[in-house]
């Protein structure tokens, strides 16, 4: 063997040493700790609760239907009472993980209700979805009974009107809107106060501590924003909207929204941040705040039908292909979205062929951060504490462990840490752990992923 050779092999094995040997991974340990196994039903949806340190579950088992939370079994379909349910839906789980609510409808007197845990409530001709107030501690929802139609928070039943929609907790619990209708005239119901009526009122939005109010407000053509009950500037009404997406900022001082205005014939639509209004597009969507509510993020396209792209400020990031916003970090110096893409792929099997076209989508760390590989879907995308890594879930449907937890980072890149049949929203415990439970081969699976200090 020549010296050439020599020298080759040498080189070889050093690189082997440095890409092979030393951890590329964001992720020291992972542990995963058995809860159940054997399991009789297959789970088809995980909760997991907001530490990170409880599991609630939907199961089926042949046309039984089961939920499970803190120990406790639920039967919703299948057997004692469930057997005189012909419907059931809307399951929550309430915010401190002690019980569920679902509705209910039974089959042979066509009625509908409310079960809080294994209580039903009062039937009535239609119940409306539960929504739990921040404590966990109240139930409300909105129920029509004889053509009358009304919010029942607890127990008890509120005024009756025309028509109510679902009812909204402020963040604190201490107040409750919804919106009504009384002689074909929409209006804001605040506690047990009405207000001033429209042609139309969208759903209320609550700032973060819960003490202001905004919503959209439509008289003949024209819209605006309520804003703890004063009007704003009216704009065009356009097709179902002519003002939408209110949000409130981390402190409840600043408000965004979308909004429309009639330029040369055309509509044009534009981003309000508190009274400043952004420039013009032809689309607008998908608004979210910074954390200190400096500025706003949406994406937007300059013609009908062209491709959108990412707004930050007032800066423009053109993207190849379409983007969908998600969250600033914590400090608002990073931006997490995805990118979506129309792909084809031939389905084989059988002696049988055939085309489709489906959707895929990428997660982006940073406008000008590493793309993620390319599934078939992404949620709950989130950023630990420190802002310095970013958790979601993927999903994937050529393999058994077709849900995915995936971790990113701006120095490695994004890395596929769990695979599972079912896998719950991943939670930061801190900046270096993330909980989450999985499901797969009849076994539940509490999952604890410790990461490695991120490099500088």
């Amino acid at each position: 063997m020549n010296k050439l050779n020599k020298l080759l092999i040498i080189v070889i094995v050093l690189l082997w040493g440095v890409w092979g040997c030393t951890p590329r991974t964001s992720v020291e340990n992972i542990r995963e700790e058995i809860l159940k196994e054997n399991l009789p039903y297959k789970i088809i949806q995980l909760f997991i609760s907001p530490n990170g340190e409880s599991v609630a579950y939907m199961a089926i088992e042949g046309n039984k239907r089961y939920a499970f939370l803190g120990g406790k079994k639920y039967t919703l379909i299948g057997e004692s009472k469930g057997d005189n349910y012909v419907q059931i839906g809307f399951l929550k789980i309430s915010p401190d993980f002690k019980t569920i609510a679902y509705w209910a409808r039974r089959i042979r007197e066509k009625k509908e209700c409310i079960v809080l845990g294994d209580t039903e409530g009062k039937w009535y001709d239609h119940a409306g979805e539960p929504v739990f107030s921040p404590d966990g501690k109240t139930i409300a929802y909105s129920a029509e009974e004889y053509g009358n139609h009304f919010i029942v928070v607890g127990d008890e039943e509120g005024k009756a009107y025309d028509y109510v929609w679902a009812p909204v907790f402020s963040s604190n619990g201490e107040t409750i809107a919804y919106r009504a209708v009384l002689d074909r005239k929409q209006f804001m119901v605040v506690g047990k106060k009405e207000g001033k009526q429209y042609d139309y009122v969208s759903p209320p939005v609550f700032s973060s501590g819960g003490d202001v109010i905004a919503y959209r407000a439509r008289i003949r053509d024209k819209e605006c924003i309520v804003h703890g009950g004063r009007e704003g500037k009216w704009y065009d009404h356009r097709g179902e909207s002519g003002v939408s997406n209110i949000i409130f900022s981390l402190d409840g001082k600043s408000t965004a929204y979308q909004a429309h205005e009639r330029l040369g014939g055309l509509l044009r639509e534009f981003v309000v941040h508190g009274e400043k209004e952004g420039k013009r597009y032809s689309d607008v969507r998908s608004i979210i705040f910074s954390p200190d509510g400096q500025k706003v993020a949406y994406k937007a396209s300059l013609y009908p039908g062209g491709k959108h792209f990412i707004v930050v400020g007032e800066k423009e990031w053109k993207q190849r292909y379409e983007p969908h916003i998600y969250a600033f970090s914590p400090s608002g110096n990073i931006l997490a979205y995805s990118l979506k893409k129309k792909e084809e792929v031939t389905y084989r099997g059988e002696g049988l062929e055939f085309k489709d076209t489906i959707e895929k989508k990428c997660v982006v760390f940073g406008l000008n951060g590493k793309k993620g590989q390319w599934y078939a879907g992404v949620d709950n995308v989130t950023f630990s504490p420190d802002g310095k890594t970013l958790v979601y879930r993927a999903g994937i449907f050529t393999r058994m462990d077709r849900n995915l937890i995936v971790i990113a980072r701006q120095n490695t890149g994004h890395e596929e840490v769990s695979g599972f049949l079912e896998v719950s929203e991943p939670v930061f415990i801190d900046d270096l752990r993330i909980r989450y439970f999985g499901y797969a081969l009849g076994k539940l699976y509490k999952v604890t992923a410790r990461l490695r200090e991120p490099k500088e």
